[in-house]
C-alpha cells in the first residue's frame, strides 16, 4: 500500500492510516480521505464538543419518532414466539396517544426503571393504554381478569389491619 500525506497534520502515513471514502467496483480502485484518522478523530472529537446540545436534541427527535416502530417490531416476534396476538395498532397512532406517565398508577415514564409497555389484549389484539413494568405485571398476573384483580384488591383490604 502506498504512502499518503495528511492534508491536516502534513506527515507522511500508510494508505491504511487513512479512511476509505469510496469504492469504484468496476475498476476496484479504493479512495481514501484527505485526512489521517488520527486528525479526523480529533476533527470530530472537537465537532462533538462543541455541538453537544445539538447532538441531544436530534437523538431525543429520533428517538420519539421512531421508538414505537421498534417497540411494535419486538412486540409483533414476542407474539408469534409466545402464541398470543400483536397490538394492532399503528406506531403513528401510538405518538398521538401517549401521554408519558402509567394509565394505571400515574407514574411517570421517566421515572421508570423501563419503558412504558404497550397493553394490548392477547386474543384480540386491541391496546388499551400504556403501563409501567409493574402494572404491566400485576396484569399479566391476574390473567387480564377484571374479578380476579377485584378478589385480590378485597384480599388486601380484609389483610390491612393485620
Amino acid at each position: 500500500m502506498e504512502n499518503k500525506i495528511c492534508t491536516k497534520c502534513l506527515s507522511k502515513k500508510p494508505g491504511d492510516a487513512f479512511y476509505l471514502n469510496y469504492i469504484n467496483y468496476k475498476n476496484k480502485t479504493k479512495k481514501r480521505c484527505a485526512e489521517c484518522k488520527v486528525c479526523a478523530g480529533e476533527r470530530n472529537r472537537k465537532w462533538k464538543e462543541k455541538n453537544k446540545v445539538r447532538i441531544k436534541e436530534l437523538r431525543l427527535l429520533y428517538w420519539k419518532k421512531y421508538r414505537f416502530k421498534k417497540v411494535l417490531a419486538d412486540g409483533k416476534v414476542a407474539a408469534k414466539r409466545l402464541g398470543y396476538k400483536p397490538c394492532d395498532i399503528t406506531a403513528k397512532r401510538l405518538n398521538e396517544l401517549f401521554i408519558g406517565h402509567c394509565e394505571c398508577c400515574g407514574i411517570l415514564e421517566f421515572n421508570c426503571k423501563r419503558r412504558l409497555s404497550l397493553d394490548h389484549n392477547h386474543l384480540t389484539g386491541k391496546f388499551r393504554g400504556f403501563l409501567c413494568n409493574d402494572c404491566n405485571q400485576a396484569v399479566g398476573n391476574v390473567k387480564d381478569s377484571a374479578e380476579i384483580a377485584l378478589m385480590v384488591a378485597s384480599y388486601l383490604k380484609s389483610k390491612k389491619s393485620s
